[in-house]
């Protein structure tokens, strides 16, 4: 299985997904097309399911996110929360800027849809 690595856009946020288990999703998000943006994502994490390392940790790190690309991560998360049922160590940290409650609440919001506790990463302006 390869490395997956879609480059980040002025509309696309940068996708990393390593077979290592280091996941990162960050940037912008708005693409017109959710679906077709996060589906290699989400196909690729159907595929990871077979050839999982012992520890996942995905990182979400977005300047902003619109409500069709929220949907998407949702189903991103619980993809990955899938794998705690085959005792893989899951871990999704939610980076926000510090000031910046509102994507903090949208963490929340988020989590509040799947099965798994987020940790919630300030980062100074």
């Amino acid at each position: 299985m390869e490395n997956l690595y879609i480059k980040t856009t002025l509309q696309t946020p940068e996708v990393s997904f390593n077979t290592s288990g280091e996941l990162s999703i960050k940037g912008v998000s708005i693409p017109e097309n959710t679906h077709a943006f996060f589906g290699e994502a989400m196909e690729w994490l159907k595929e990871f399911d077979f050839h999982l390392p012992e520890k996942v940790t995905l990182d979400l790190d977005f300047e902003y996110l619109n409500t069709a690309s929220n949907r998407s991560i949702v189903e991103i998360v619980r993809l990955i929360s899938r794998y705690k049922e085959k005792r893989i160590s899951v871990q999704v940290n939610w980076i926000y800027e510090v000031e910046d409650e509102d994507a903090r609440e949208l963490g929340e919001d988020i989590e509040f849809c799947v099965d798994i506790k987020f940790n919630y990463v300030p980062k100074a302006s």
